[in-house]
């Protein structure tokens, strides 16, 4: 009784949608976090682009299934009982880029799986300082 969905019920509700990417069924979590520990998810989803973000995120919020989203696994810890629902990994999402820029202050976007070092890296080769402190934290 632990499932709040099964694989057929998944598809059933997910495929009218365009949602690319990777599912998983009673996923352990500890393989998609840094300290590798938690139980399963019930589902662990994975979308491949926006279009299928915005289409999973629809049809969980009009058939009432709760869902958490998480980045690259860094800065959670996931209980060994495991997630209820569903987990959206943005693992995919990785783009950065310079949101803002000014004489004296910039501002970059990132997406929520891009990792912290490639970020800093993205920063230097675009000729910016102040990110090498960060250089070592996990994500």
């Amino acid at each position: 009784m632990r499932n709040i969905i099964d694989k057929q019920l998944w598809q059933e509700i997910i495929s009218p949608r365009e949602a690319r990417g990777e599912v998983k069924f009673m996923e352990p979590m500890k393989a998609h976090t840094y300290l590798q520990i938690g139980g399963p998810a019930d589902i662990f989803a994975c979308p491949r682009d926006t279009v299928s973000l915005e289409n999973i995120l629809a049809v969980l919020n009009e058939e009432r299934i709760p869902f958490v989203t998480v980045g690259g696994g860094t800065n959670i810890l996931v209980k060994d009982g495991g997630v209820y629902g569903v987990v959206i990994s943005l693992k995919n999402f990785r783009r950065s880029d310079i949101a803002k820029e000014e004489k004296d202050m910039v501002m970059f976007f990132a997406e929520s799986g891009t990792p912290l070092q490639k970020l800093i890296s993205f920063s230097e080769a675009q000729g910016y300082s102040g990110m090498e402190g960060l250089a070592g934290i996990p994500g």
